[in-house]
């Protein structure tokens, strides 16, 4: 409600403010065109009735809202009139109780309750008094008033209970004080709390009463209103007779603007035919752009191809990894078969030889076998190195190959960076050549100035000769009285005309300083100016037909005197002075024309350069793409090449655990030493396959070097000679491109460090809750250990006090014993359960983790000793944790530099965006008052013609 009423003051205020404008303005002004008083006329009209609209609004929500204040101090009076009630109620129910406790005369001194009590109260009755009874619990006030009506009942007991009753009844009084004098605090309270809200709603009714005060005042504004609008209807008939008048001079405008639009389109024609010839110019420069982007996808094709067939080798690579592998373990099961049959042999002989004394034959043979087993430990140790071998010429392999495409990845991402700067080149000439056409701007707006200045010079000697000819006419002819008067009175309308625009062009100035509600203002004294300025134009009109009425009169007495001759020859010379400035006018106004073209050009030419601009980018985008595609499968790649080191390790584990059962094997030597020798032969042909194919890489590389180079040297012929001029715009945009290109990668680590980061806290997560079920598991076995020493106890001292019964709990023992031992089985499983998912779930975490870094880390599970002992498994995982939390740490601190820096390149990517932007509108503005002058000239050309 309030904010409806402050809305139409406001808006009230406004009107009064524009009726202002209204009165202030002269006649003259108000009649811009038929159209533009009829529009201003409804327009306040609609305001006026707006404005009415709003106070019977704020009238009808002041009536609702005395209603229900009404309603309120109706709901107030029976809320009150029902406390009052109530307050009696309880002020009879204490007299009751009073005079039910106090028996005989003891409660002569203490003063009764009355409904006057509640009218005012003295200073010693304010005060909050707290019980004097330490024995009693006053939270409770109900309980409280029972315990205190049951022990107030007279009783008589004997003597010796006597003190105790007294001491009771004294506690009951200092109780029903206590309670009086708290129930006067708050009725004090409600009191003047009541009173506050009266005087709340006295203010709020006055308040009321003063606004329906000033709403029954603006009723008269109605009366305004229809005054306004009378006089609003004067004015419109006069200014319809000013519209009749004045249409006649549009259809003389209507002549000499058509006779300008065809000279435009001539201009135009030539204009289009030289924006086709630069427009096929460009799409010639488009074609060959996009012709060298063919080549580089070409090249990006065929070095996909080379990725290809490099996997295709890989495969091979593994497949036979994959087949030494199988010949490994077929190996492995022969040694198995052999080292049976040889157990069986042993067992057979050893049957034999019980009978014989064979202590000679088992020493020869301990040395036999010690020979054998140095031996066989000799070729594994050959077979690990030669696997060694073949995965370091592996990753060896796999580093050049990834070297070289990113290497060619590199050189296409710097040639699409030399087309972007090539691109951009362009771009500065196209803005060098708007300075140029600018600076050729304004100097042909100074020329046109100084023309300007020739005609005043020119005009004010005409002035001086026409003085001359006044003088000369007023002693000779009476009759040239009158066309003199006629050109005092021209004189003088225009100055008054001057007068008038000067006087709006003042008002216009203090208008544009004041901003929001006197724009539409603004518009209108637009309006007005430009009829001034038509009517400016014909009364130089007039004027001119005055001139050739005086030069007539002037030609008809030439023959009488001579000096008017002269004057009417120089007359003459400044006239055709006049047409010649007219005509370098002209001339200079079809050359800013045709700057405004260039300009359109150039503007159409930048707008495709951005276009294409932005194609590049998305292309450099998609290169990006490919690149972090190119990185995850290197990171796969460099995953399998652990995971192949992981199942080295795997295999020399169980190598040495199966050397403990190789000590009688005798017959395997001479085919382990026949495999070992095909074995030789197959790691010299596959090292000499793995240098054939190195040596035809290196062979292409250099090819592909001196391709590069040769391309390089050509391209560097040809950006020479454009490079000196353009090396410190080069500098910004090679930094602007770094910036980007940070960007891009701290995008790429932001987004790696986010996965980190969920990943971190979901293995927190799980942590806390495997160590959670852990130490319950561990409690329910040192729960069930300790149930079963009782147990164990409880037995032993039953069978050593109770014999007898030994042999009927004995089953139930067992049972009991069963149970347990199957629980702990469990349990134990569980744990084992637990810790080997805790251990996997921490060694992905480390995967993951040290992805970015180079690092291999024995896996948990991989540790058998940690799974028995669970305090070293403990220790270990907090190690692996602590270690994972500092490079989470370290990756976080990382991003936050990242960030910083990025935020340091918006800003300035800001900033340089922001100059640009102010430039354009320096330059919007030069031309705009460039058009203007332009225009000025040509009525101030029309006005003299």
């Amino acid at each position: 409600m309030a904010e409806s009423s402050s809305d139409s003051d406001t808006f009230l205020r406004s009107q009064g403010r524009q009726r202002g404008f209204v009165r202030d303005a002269p006649l003259g002004s108000l009649g811009g065109g038929r159209a533009s008083g009829t529009n201003d006329i409804t327009e306040k009209i609609y305001t006026l009735a707006d404005t009415l609209q709003d106070t019977n609004r704020n009238l009808r929500n002041v009536d609702q809202l005395l209603g229900q204040y009404r309603v309120r101090s109706s709901q107030q009076s029976d809320a009150m009139t029902s406390l009052k009630e109530d307050l009696e109620d309880s002020l009879n129910q204490l007299r009751n109780q009073r005079l039910n406790r106090n028996v005989g005369g003891r409660s002569a001194s203490l003063s009764t309750l009355h409904t006057s009590d509640l009218d005012g109260t003295s200073a010693a009755e304010s005060r909050r008094y707290q019980p004097t009874s330490p024995l009693r619990d006053y939270q409770d006030s109900a309980g409280s008033r029972r315990r205190r009506s049951r022990s107030a009942s007279v009783r008589f007991v004997d003597e010796i209970d006597q003190p105790d009753q007294l001491h009771s009844l004294h506690q009951s009084l200092r109780d029903l004080s206590s309670d009086q004098l708290r129930l006067g605090d708050d009725i004090q309270r409600e009191i003047s709390w009541r009173n506050r809200r009266d005087v709340e709603t006295k203010k709020t009714l006055e308040e009321l009463s003063h606004r329906l005060g000033d709403s029954q005042r603006q009723e008269t504004v109605s009366e305004r209103v229809e005054r306004r609008l009378q006089e609003i209807e004067r004015e419109m008939r006069t200014e319809r007779h000013l519209v009749d008048r004045r249409q006649e001079q549009l259809g003389q405008m209507s002549l000499q603007l058509q006779e300008a639009i065809k000279k435009r389109d001539g201009k135009l024609e030539e204009i289009d035919a030289v924006t086709r010839s630069r427009l096929l110019q460009s799409e010639r420069e488009k074609s060959q752009i996009e012709q060298e982007l063919e080549r580089t996808r070409k090249r990006l094709d065929q070095s996909e191809g080379g990725r290809d067939v490099l996997h295709r080798q890989v495969d091979d690579l593994r497949a036979r990894l994959l087949k030494m592998e199988q010949d490994r373990t077929d190996l492995q099961q022969r040694l198995s078969q052999v080292s049976s049959l040889q157990r069986s042999r042993h067992e057979d002989e050893e049957e034999e030889r019980q009978a014989r004394a064979g202590n000679e034959i088992i020493k020869k043979f301990k040395k036999n076998i010690s020979k054998k087993m140095s031996y066989l430990f000799f070729l594994v140790l050959f077979h690990l190195a030669a696997s060694q071998l073949l995965c370091a010429r592996l990753q060896d392999y796999l580093f050049i190959y990834f070297f070289n495409y990113f290497y060619v990845l590199t050189s296409d991402l710097e040639k699409r960076e030399k087309q972007q700067l090539r691109m951009l080149e362009q771009l500065r000439e196209i803005q060098a050549h708007c300075e140029d056409s600018d600076s050729e701007q304004r100097r042909t707006a100074q020329h046109v100035e100084g023309l300007v200045r020739q005609l005043k010079e020119s005009g004010r000697e005409a002035d001086e000769y026409l003085a001359q000819a006044k003088r000369a006419e007023q002693l000779r002819a009476e009759s040239e009285k009158k066309k003199e008067e006629l050109r005092v009175k021209a004189q003088e309308s225009i100055r008054q005309w001057k007068l008038r625009y000067r006087k709006m062009e003042q008002e216009l100035e203090k208008q544009k300083e004041h901003t929001g509600p006197l724009l539409e203002r603004s518009n209108q004294v637009s309006k007005e100016k430009e009829s001034l300025q038509t009517q400016l134009l014909s009364a130089v009109h007039q004027m001119e037909t005055l001139r050739s009425e005086l030069s007539d009169a002037l030609a008809k007495r030439a023959q009488r005197e001579e000096d008017l001759h002269h004057k009417e020859a120089e007359l003459e010379e400044t006239r055709s002075q006049q047409r010649d400035l007219e005509r370098e006018i002209r001339e200079v106004q079809d050359a800013a024309n045709k700057l405004e073209a260039e300009m359109q050009k150039q503007r159409s030419l930048q707008a495709q350069l951005s276009d294409e601009n932005r194609r590049l980018e998305d292309e450099v985008s998609t290169l990006a793409r490919r690149h972090e595609l190119d990185r995850e499968a290197l990171l796969e790649m460099q995953g399998t090449v652990k995971d192949l080191s992981a199942t080295r390790a795997e295999l020399t584990r169980k190598v040495a655990e199966e050397e403990k059962s190789r000590k009688e094997a005798e017959k395997r030597v001479l085919e382990l030493g026949a495999e070992r020798d095909c074995a030789f032969e197959e790691v010299s042909v596959g090292g000499r396959q793995l240098k054939l194919e190195r040596e035809v890489h290196q062979k292409e590389l250099a090819d592909l070097r001196a391709e590069l180079q040769s391309s390089k040297s050509k391209q560097e012929k040809n950006l020479q000679e454009v490079l000196r001029h353009f090396k410190e715009e080069r500098e910004e945009l090679e930094s602007r491109i770094g910036a980007l290109k940070e960007q891009a990668e701290l995008a790429e680590s932001r987004n790696v460090a986010r996965a980190q980061h969920s990943q971190a806290e979901k293995m927190k997560a799980e942590r806390d809750r495997l160590t959670e079920q852990l130490t319950a598991s561990e409690e329910e076995n040192v729960k069930l250990r300790r149930k079963y020493q009782l147990l164990k106890q409880e037995l032993e001292e039953k069978k050593k006090t109770h014999p007898v019964h030994n042999i009927i709990h004995t089953g139930l023992s067992y049972k009991a014993r069963n149970q347990l031992k199957s629980q702990l089985l469990v349990l134990s499983v569980t744990q084992l359960s637990l810790v080997l998912v805790h251990g996997t779930e921490l060694d992905a975490g480390q995967h993951e983790s040290s992805r970015s870094i180079f690092v291999v880390l024995q896996a948990v599970s991989q540790m058998p000793g940690l799974l028995k002992d669970p305090h070293r498994w403990l220790a270990e995982t907090k190690t692996r944790l602590q270690w994972v939390c500092e490079e989470v740490k370290e990756r976080e601190a990382q991003q936050r530099k990242l960030r910083r820096h990025l935020q340091q390149s918006r800003e300035q990517l800001k900033g340089l965006a922001l100059n640009k932007d102010s430039e354009q509108q320096l330059y919007l503005e030069q031309i705009s008052k460039q058009e203007q002058l332009l225009e000025e000239i040509h009525k101030e050309k029309r006005g003299e013609s």
